[in-house]
């Protein structure tokens, strides 16, 4: 397992392998409802939306992704990224991803139309991390 995440209603768990797919399992049922195919290198990080509709992955192929947690179906690509996606996570209300990378830059993404609509560098080094302050 490369990474996993827990949704924050405590209704799922996803978990990323070594295949470059993610599996989402619902606790409720016990089972696991997705798998989650499209990256084409592994998955490095993944984070579930707020409201836990959503989650995002991203990977070695400098790609993030947004998929529908009910639907298990890829909704967004978010590519700009030179290098691996470190951190992947959304904003509270949903209408932004933020993704760092180890190309030194950390991009804010709109989830409506997928593109990146603010690019930040100047970092002479990877980005491993980065989140949305709350409020």
């Amino acid at each position: 397992v490369n990474c996993a995440s827990y949704s924050p209603d405590g209704a799922f768990v996803l978990a990323a392998f070594l295949d470059c797919a993610a599996r989402v399992w619902s606790l409720h049922k016990g089972e696991r409802i997705h798998i989650l195919h499209g990256h084409r290198n592994l998955i490095r990080c993944a984070s579930f939306s707020p409201d836990s509709a959503y989650v995002c992955t991203g990977a070695f192929d400098g790609v993030a992704k947004m998929w529908s947690v009910l639907r298990g179906e890829c909704l967004r690509t978010f590519a700009g990224h030179d290098a691996l996606v470190n951190s992947v996570a959304f904003s509270e209300d949903c209408t932004q991803v933020l993704t760092s990378s180890t190309d030194s830059t950390a991009r804010v993404w709109n989830v409506s139309d997928g593109q990146c609509h603010v690019l930040l560098k100047g970092h002479s080094a990877a980005l491993h991390s980065a989140v949305f302050s709350a409020g």
